[in-house]
């Protein structure tokens, strides 16, 4: 869609952002149905979608040339399918998902699994069950040999699915002195995906409780509440993987969970909307027609000021401001310098394509003391570059063990002030 789109016009940037755009609105009517054939209830799905369209998250990420918002439409275009018992056309949307990014993969369980909530009882026969997974997969298989078959074509040396797979997996998980940096860097994302920091953090506290109230609950037959419970479920999941695997912290990466958590919030505002209407007298009751309004008001406010572009999340808010002061500042090192770096792999060959130095990836802070020990001799420029989003710590103690030392040669900043890189100069202690 976006080759599509950029095929319109060459010149011209918005042709590139009409995709993304189209895609932003559609997930809204999405999100409206699948609300709609999850909850069954006006309130509940008028919330979700009223989440939806407002939440500054979407609206950030709406006019940009990520895949992501074609991610999530096709996501959503898969979930409403499965929902509804279409598994063969659920499989291909799904491909299509697939097809627009390969995140798509963390979301498969997401999929099969909801539909499989909604579709499965006790009368269900086994056949049923494998006729239902081979349609999906035959589906989304369709739509993956018509992928594989335009890639071969293309007659490149890097196919499009090594090249995702090795731009953005870390091959690690998290360490140690990374933990808490991370959940900060994370929620300095996610708190907009309701709005402002505080209704954020309040919606996430309120999905928790209800879904500990699901959990509990003994009516664990009723499809709504055990697809409300797989969903909360999956989200915390799919957050716990991005805070335990060293994946790049990009915002982009939140965007797919958007809609799911908006239909969440959406069924449960309306349950506790139930539960203050039932405590609460005759002439109190209008506290339950006030409360969507306030909602609305809530979401209406930051979503005025993200329309003036003002958040940092969606497009080119400097989360790699700096990259070009660091290759301008290496660019008059002589042939055989070395520079390691561990998640900036496309980023450093994009703007050091021309230059005579060897980029020395590390997958460990033992890489890099290995490498070290057994070529340290070969030049005595070397540097090191690495992320303010990642701990340096456990990396500058394998440089020291190796018997060299780490100076800070560079430091640099985004637009508002924040570190967003650090560049060391690796010197062997005498």
């Amino acid at each position: 869609m976006t080759a599509a789109g950029i095929a319109l016009s060459w010149t011209d940037e918005m042709s590139a952002r009409l995709p993304d755009l189209f895609a932003s609105i559609i997930s809204v009517a999405l999100t409206y149905r699948l609300a709609l054939s999850l909850w069954r209830r006006k309130r509940s799905v008028l919330l979700s979608t009223l989440m939806m369209a407002l939440s500054p998250f979407g609206i950030a990420f709406a006019p940009t040339v990520f895949a992501d918002p074609q991610l999530t439409m096709w996501l959503l275009a898969s979930l409403i399918a499965v929902n509804s018992r279409k598994w063969g056309w659920g499989g291909v949307l799904y491909g299509l998902a697939l097809a627009t990014k390969q995140n798509a993969v963390f979301f498969a369980p997401m999929v099969l699994g909801c539909g499989l909530v909604r579709c499965v009882n006790r009368q269900t026969h086994r056949m049923e069950f494998l006729q239902w997974i081979g349609q999906f997969v035959v589906g989304a298989s369709a739509v993956v040999s018509l992928l594989v078959l335009w890639d071969m074509n293309r007659h490149v040396s890097v196919d499009f699915w090594t090249a995702g797979i090795e731009s953005n997996n870390p091959h690690r998980l998290i360490r140690s002195a990374e933990t808490f940096s991370r959940i900060k860097e994370w929620w300095f994302s996610a708190r907009y995906l309701a709005g402002n920091p505080a209704t954020t953090g309040a919606i996430v506290v309120a999905l928790l409780g209800q879904g500990l109230r699901d959990a509990k609950s003994a009516r664990h037959t009723d499809r709504k509440t055990i697809s409300a419970l797989f969903l909360v479920t999956y989200l915390v999941a799919y957050l716990a993987m991005c805070w335990l695997v060293a994946f790049p912290v990009f915002d982009r990466y939140l965007l797919p969970i958007l809609p799911i958590m908006a239909v969440l919030t959406g069924r449960t505002l309306d349950k506790s909307l139930m539960l203050i209407r039932a405590a609460t007298t005759k002439q109190d009751k209008v506290i339950t027609k006030v409360a969507p309004i306030l909602l609305l008001a809530m979401l209406f406010i930051p979503a005025i000021f993200t329309s003036s572009n003002t958040i940092t999340v969606g497009g080119d808010h400097g989360s790699y401001d700096g990259i070009d002061e660091i290759a301008l500042y290496l660019h008059n090192e002589p042939w055989g310098t070395v520079l390691y770096y561990d998640s900036l792999g496309w980023t450093l060959q994009y703007y050091m394509f021309d230059y005579e130095i060897y980029l020395a990836p590390i997958s460990s802070p033992s890489a890099i003391q290995d490498d070290l020990i057994l070529f340290g001799h070969g030049s005595e420029h070397r540097y090191l570059v690495l992320p303010a989003w990642q701990s340096t710590s456990e990396i500058i103690a394998s440089v020291t063990r190796s018997g060299y030392s780490a100076a800070l040669a560079l430091e640099t900043r985004d637009r508002f002030g924040q570190q967003t890189f650090l560049l060391y100069r690796l010197s062997s202690n005498p």
